[in-house]
């Protein structure tokens, strides 16, 4: 009867491949591991396919290739693809953007038009708006769970929507305001005001900010309910 397992070692590190579905590499973790691995040794051996791709433990091998340390590392015979990867590393506490970014790797046509319109928003806005805020506004529906919907891989953009959001940000970026139009706090908001009004006049954005000096509030349901005040002031 075959091994499901079996355990190794060695100072081969080209031997070993990295999964573009994984998540990207933290070089802060990284660093902290060489410090661990320096002063008690390593704990865990990584976890590798049949074909020596990493399923658990870049960053381990990483440190331990940085120290030049030999590298202990189980083969899993039992592992199937590159979607057990995500499976096996969920404890890992994968933030939304690794989620997004493993399944763009395995070609989910959602995500990868939403980071490339997450890229193409970081340009518009100067930075201000950030990947996961982009993700969040192409997401289709009001309701914002992005990280639950990319885990359970139901993330399904709406490219409209966030198009008539991204124009109101535009209108009002034209205008002075207490905050940035294009970061979370304003777009959340929009996006729900949308949903709301079934879309957005952007004659009212723009009487909105042209006679308002807009605020930023800290909890997103007061930036809200100062929105729909303001829209239906001047829907009026």
């Amino acid at each position: 009867m075959k091994k499901r397992f079996t355990l190794h070692e060695t100072k081969e590190y080209d031997m070993f491949n990295f999964l573009e579905s994984n998540r990207e590499i933290n070089s802060s973790t990284v660093k902290k591991l060489v410090k661990s691995i320096k002063d008690k040794g390593l704990q865990v051996p990584i976890v590798v396919n049949d074909d020596r791709d990493i399923v658990d433990g870049q960053h381990r091998f990483i440190a331990l290739r940085q120290l030049g340390y030999a590298v202990p590392y189980i083969v899993s015979h039992v592992w199937h693809n590159e979607d057990d990867t995500v499976v096996m590393q969920e404890a890992k506490r994968w933030s939304a953007l690794d989620f997004a970014k493993s399944l763009a790797a395995r070609g989910n046509a959602d995500c990868i038009k939403a980071l490339d319109i997450a890229e193409e928003n970081d340009d518009l806005s100067n930075g201000d708006m950030t990947i996961i805020t982009s993700l969040e506004l192409l997401m289709d529906t009001a309701n914002i769970n992005i990280k639950t919907a990319l885990k359970k891989e139901r993330y399904i953009i709406n490219e409209d929507v966030a198009s008539v959001v991204i124009d109101a940000a535009e209108v009002m970026n034209n205008y002075p305001m207490g905050t940035s139009p294009f970061g979370q706090k304003i777009i959340r908001p929009l996006k729900k005001l949308y949903y709301i009004n079934d879309g957005l006049d952007l004659d009212i954005i723009e009487q909105m900010v042209k006679n308002n000096y807009i605020k930023g509030f800290s909890k997103e349901t007061d930036q809200l309910e100062y929105f729909i005040d303001l829209y239906n002031k001047y829907k009026k």
